[in-house]
């Protein structure tokens, strides 16, 4: 990879030649090879020709002007022109996405890392290309027919993406936004919404230098899957949606949910709060900092928090709560299956109705544990029976379980 990386950093060298020399320059022209020789890679391995595969990793090095610019508006010593306020902010995004992970790692990878699936996508089945604007056009949204849709992909680098239903089971799906969008529909009926993956797109997104908000208006009807994926940005999807398979990342951004039902759920944040609303079968939430909350029933529940509290309520069947930092609340209107509830340095409290005999383990090391029940069920259960097994457990706060 290396001879093919120094033979794009000399081809994007000689593009950027108006430009200044600068140690900025310098880490531009490295960073961009390095994106441009891993889609080379890509795409070579799946099977396109060497020379084919330079040439069109080459054509998507994006707009030279703007990289140009960029660079003679920096400051000698090679920071932004824009001032100290927009470097410490990054500073901290990155500092964040750092921290969380592998949360972060996987959502930047996903949006703007590797692009192993565009070699892929070169040889899929595109029924239509609906927008393919190149960011110096407005864009002021397209009508997609939604017959043949079955499932919704949306990517983008820096900025909040908001979904909405209308009212119309068969209407089109709207797409508004700005910036550098990508809206195709492939023949497996996937309608996916995405930055223009130029590297110059990428290069300016990653620093926070443009900003691509997107908005959706969808069909009132089943999804079979929905994926959202932003690495700086908020994620809000609101109405009666029903989707079979719903998936949403972000390193940095509050990312808010309803739903009418879901069968499965995956939702991964690095900074910022989590919001779920409605009827999940099998929710999974991973937060790095930030609260979580999910409201409505559950079939199953697993939650993983390092920083931020969690409150679950309404009917769940199995409950899992791992907390580092934070209080875990859990109100079920019905018996849980099984629950397991801990947190290091965090009250634990559970709310369940008195309908029927249970196993429990209460035990913290240096806070109160509180018993709300009239007796402690025995753990022995008669032969054939099997009752829940609940654990709730603390380091250094309280431990609750109380009755309705």
């Amino acid at each position: 990879m290396d001879e093919i990386k120094r033979r794009f950093a000399e081809d994007i060298g000689a593009k950027l030649a108006a430009a200044p020399e600068s140690a900025a320059k310098a880490d531009m022209i490295e960073e961009l090879a390095d994106n441009l020789a891993r889609r080379y890679e890509d795409m070579t391995a799946a099977g396109v020709a060497p020379e084919d595969a330079y040439a069109r990793a080459m054509a998507q090095l994006g707009s030279v002007e703007e990289l140009t610019a960029y660079l003679e508006g920096l400051e000698p010593e090679g920071t932004d022109a824009a001032g100290a306020d927009g470097e410490s902010f990054f500073r901290a995004v990155g500092d964040i996405c750092r921290a969380a992970g592998d949360i972060a790692r996987e959502a930047v990878g996903i949006v703007g890392g590797t692009f192993r699936g565009a070699a892929q996508e070169d040889r899929k089945d595109r029924t239509e290309c609906y927008v393919n604007f190149n960011g110096k056009n407005a864009f002021h949204g397209a009508d997609i027919p939604s017959g043949d849709l079955l499932r919704l992909d949306v990517e983008v680098t820096n900025g909040d993406v908001d979904i909405c239903l209308s009212d119309e089971a068969d209407g089109p799906v709207r797409v508004e936004g700005s910036d550098a969008l990508e809206v195709f529909a492939a023949g497996d009926g996937t309608l996916t919404v995405r930055e223009k993956r130029w590297a110059s797109s990428q290069f300016f997104s990653f620093r926070g230098l443009s900003r691509t908000d997107v908005s959706l208006t969808i069909p009132a009807r089943r999804w079979e899957s929905i994926r959202v994926c932003t690495v700086a940005g908020d994620v809000d999807m609101g109405g009666e949606l029903e989707v079979g398979k719903l998936t949403l990342r972000t390193a940095n951004g509050d990312l808010t949910c309803r739903v009418k039902s879901c069968q499965w759920a995956k939702v991964q944040s690095a900074s910022g709060d989590v919001h779920l609303e409605g009827d999940f079968t099998a929710v999974q939430v991973d937060a790095a900092s930030g609260d979580v909350e999910l409201s409505g029933p559950a079939g199953e529940a697993n939650v993983t928090t390092a920083s931020g509290d969690v409150e679950l309520s309404g009917p769940v069947g199995r409950v899992k709560v791992r907390a580092m930092s934070g209080d875990v609340s859990v109100k079920s209107s019905v018996l849980p299956a099984g629950m397991e509830l801990s947190s290091k340095s965090g009250d634990v409290r559970a709310r369940i109705p008195d309908s029927g005999p249970f196993s429990v383990t209460l035990k913290s090391v240096s806070g109160d544990v509180h018993y709300g029940f009239p007796q402690w069920w025995s753990a022995d259960a008669p032969a054939g029976e099997e009752r829940p097994r609940y654990s709730l457990t603390s380091i250094s706060g309280d431990v609750t379980l109380e009755k309705y």
